[in-house]
């Protein structure tokens, strides 16, 4: 009776022990603080009230590290003219943004309309732009010399 009783105790046990640790796996998610790229900066309204998650985070720096041999850095500026209450995905933005070139020239953005959940997904793709552009500009001698700004 003895190694029975054992037996069901230890299988008790195991199962317990598997069922605790695929609770744990389950619930478990580590802390990891995602920054912001230090040659990115936000004007006009606080990072903060944009709430920026930390895929756009990434997403945001992603974009800047694809383009760290055309750009030292960049600035968006958010209008924050008539918000007064919270930031919400739907919220219509007025933005522009500022990069600044190894070459001490700037590319910048036209100010621009889009609603908090899309911004992201809009500078990225407007430095994808403006780092083509400032290339194929930049590939001409005769240009090269002369680039001070160039507006997107």
């Amino acid at each position: 009776m003895s190694r029975a009783l054992i037996f069901v105790l230890l299988l008790t046990l195991a199962v317990a022990l598997g069922l605790g640790a695929g609770y744990l796996h389950k619930t478990y998610k580590p802390t990891v603080t995602v920054s912001l790229n230090g040659a990115i900066s936000f004007d006009g309204v606080d990072t903060d009230m944009l709430r920026l998650q930390k895929d756009e985070i990434r997403q945001l720096n992603r974009s800047f590290v694809k383009h760290r041999n055309t750009f030292t850095g960049m600035s968006i500026v958010v209008d924050g003219k008539g918000i007064m209450a919270e930031i919400q995905p739907k919220t219509t933005l007025v933005w522009t943004m500022t990069l600044s070139t190894y070459a001490d020239s700037t590319v910048k953005s036209w100010p621009r309309k889009c609603r908090r959940k899309h911004l992201v997904d809009r500078i990225t793709e407007n430095m994808d732009v403006a780092a083509k552009e400032y290339k194929s500009l930049n590939s001409i001698p005769d240009v090269r010399k002369s680039i001070r700004q160039i507006y997107i």
